[in-house]
Order: C-alpha cells, then structure tokens, then sequence
C-alpha cells in the first residue's frame, strides 16, 4: 500500500489517499456478482460503496466461492489453479486494442526493504506464471497469423531461451523481430515489469522490438495491445521506468 505521493503531506490527512496494488488476480468463472436473489454477500453501509480494499470474514468468504463454484477454500491459502478453455474456443484477435495500458499514480521508493523485479515473492506466483504462459500462447498464435510472410516464428521462451523477449520471428528479408509478451488476467495494465534484460533488448532492436500486452488472456476472448519501439516512447516520455527495487549481495 502506498500514499497519494500528489497530496501534499501538508493536507488534513482526512483528504490523503491511499493506493493498494493487486500483485496476484483470478477471475472467477462463472463470475460471481455482488448481490444475489436481492442481498448482497457484504454487509456495506451506502455511503461506503467505493473503489477501496475491506477485510472480509471468513463466513462470507466460504459463500463468495461456494457461488463461485470453488470448494473447500480457506481464505488466506493458495488459490487454486484456474481452468484454462481450450485455446481451439480462444477467440485470437484479428486487430489490437488500444488503450490496455491505463495511467496511473507511479510507485515512488520509500526507505526500508526493497525487491528487485524478477525475484521470487507475491507477483512471481504459480498464478503468475500461469497467466504469462497463456499470454505468450495467445501471442503466438497472433503473430504467425500476423506475420504470413515470415520464414520462421519460433516460441524462444518455451524453449527456455531468454534473449531479452519471448517470440523471434524471421521475416521475409531475413531479419529478426522481437516479440516480448506481458499477459493479466483483467481488463488492463496499469503497469508491468521489465527485466534489465528485456530493456537492453528493446533499446538495441528499437522498432524491431515489439512488446505485446495480452488482457483478460485466461478467457475465451482476449485483448492485444502492441507497443512499438518501446525505448523510443520511454525517450519520448510517453511511458517511464520506475524502479521497483534493489537486490542486495556481499560484495566478492
């Protein structure tokens, strides 16, 4: 959770605001709605209906997932891993989306411990990596539909190649192409990582670097957003890096 960093710390802290991230989601299936034959599952005050994060007992957690059609849930246990449709009813997008990447309030570094991208923890869960999969999935399927005239589309990363992207197409030229793809289970980003790695790439391929956002990719209906010539919009300002955090050794 972190501070409004754009109310000044000056102002009555009734008006500070508070932003809480969602490090891992699952959406339910069938998803479950907040009222039922009339009453709601919470017990919420009118003028408490907002975007905000509340406790929850666990009495109304059991009925959420019971409606849910998940069994023999504890709140606060690893969620189980979600039922994929098969990717032969997975609606492959003919043409992008824009607008997947949404603004939002920037992280800023705060003293204490920190995390470095790419390390274990909360963010790099079972569900995580299952939500990546799945994207670079739908993204291949989209790019050897995309680039007809290709030689060659190859899935480096399912291979267990980490050249700075996931994709590598060969085009009709002979040159390469790089596909990186970032997938979420929700509607839009509001961020996402990168890898020293992945930047270094984007910055030597430029245009030929190409970073693919999959949304609702654990669906039968995804969304694709394709960013061009990342390190030209990071120069450009139209996105920034913010660092995430440090990682920490004893110096040899």
């Amino acid at each position: 959770m972190r501070r409004d960093d754009s109310i000044p710390e000056t102002e009555p802290k009734s008006r500070w605001a508070w932003y809480c991230t969602i490090l891992d989601y699952l959406p339910f299936n069938p998803p479950v709605p907040a009222k039922v034959d009339g009453g709601f599952f919470e017990n919420i005050p009118t003028n408490r209906w907002r975007n905000g994060v509340r406790s929850l007992n666990q009495a109304t957690y059991q009925e959420i997932i019971a409606a849910a059609g998940v069994q023999n849930s504890t709140l606060g246990a690893p969620a189980p891993a979600p039922q994929l449709p098969p990717l032969e009813d997975v609606i492959i997008p003919s043409a992008t989306t824009e607008g997947l990447l949404v603004p939002c309030a920037a992280p800023t570094g705060e003293g204490g411990s920190a995390r470095q991208a790419g390390t274990s923890g909360p963010r790099y869960s079972r569900q995580s990596t299952i939500i990546g999969k799945r994207a670079e999935r739908i993204a291949f399927e989209w790019v050897k539909r995309t680039f007809l005239l290709a030689r060659q589309v190859r899935w480096v990363a399912d291979a267990g190649q980490t050249p700075g992207w996931d994709i590598e197409v060969t085009d009709e030229h002979g040159g390469t192409i790089a596909v990186e793809v970032k997938g979420a289970s929700g509607r839009a980003f509001l961020n996402f990582d990168l890898t020293p790695g992945e930047l270094r790439a984007a910055q030597e391929m430029g245009s030929r670097y190409l970073l693919v956002l999959v949304a609702d990719c654990l669906g039968v209906s995804p969304r694709l957003q394709v960013l061009r010539g990342l390190n030209d919009m990071i120069t450009a300002g139209a996105v920034q890096l913010v660092p995430s955090g440090y990682r920490v050794s004893v110096a040899a």
